[in-house]
C-alpha cells in the first residue's frame, strides 16, 4: 500500500481508507500522497488501513466478485480454459498482498 502511495496510484483500500479519516488525518495523507513515505508515515497508513477496517472492507469485496466469476465461469462449457480462469480466480484471492 505505501508503495502505491508514493507513486501515487489510487487503489481501493487506499480511497476506502483516506474516505475514514477526519480531517487531520485526511491532511496528513494528502502530505504524504505521491511522495516518499517515511517509516513513520508508513506504520501510521498500515495502522489506519487497518483501524478503519478498509482491508476488510476490500477483501470482502474482491471475495463477493470472485463468487460472482466463478458463477459467470459455470454457464461457459467444461474445457481447458475455464479451468485456467477458475485457477486464475482462486490465486488472486488466496494470495498474500
Amino acid at each position: 500500500a505505501c508503495g502505491d502511495i508514493a507513486e501515487g496510484k489510487l487503489t481501493l483500500p487506499i480511497l476506502d481508507m483516506r474516505g475514514c479519516l477526519g480531517q487531520a488525518d485526511r491532511e496528513r495523507f494528502d502530505a504524504v500522497w505521491g511522495q516518499p513515505v517515511s517509516k513513520d508515515d508508513r506504520a501510521w497508513i498500515q495502522r489506519m488501513v487497518h483501524e478503519t477496517n478498509a482491508a476488510d472492507r476490500t477483501e470482502s469485496l474482491a471475495r463477493q466478485y470472485a463468487e460472482r466469476a466463478r458463477e459467470a465461469l459455470m454457464a461457459l462449457p467444461e474445457s481447458g480454459y475455464r479451468e485456467g480462469m477458475a485457477n486464475t480466480i482462486e490465486f488472486i484471492i488466496g494470495r498474500d498482498h
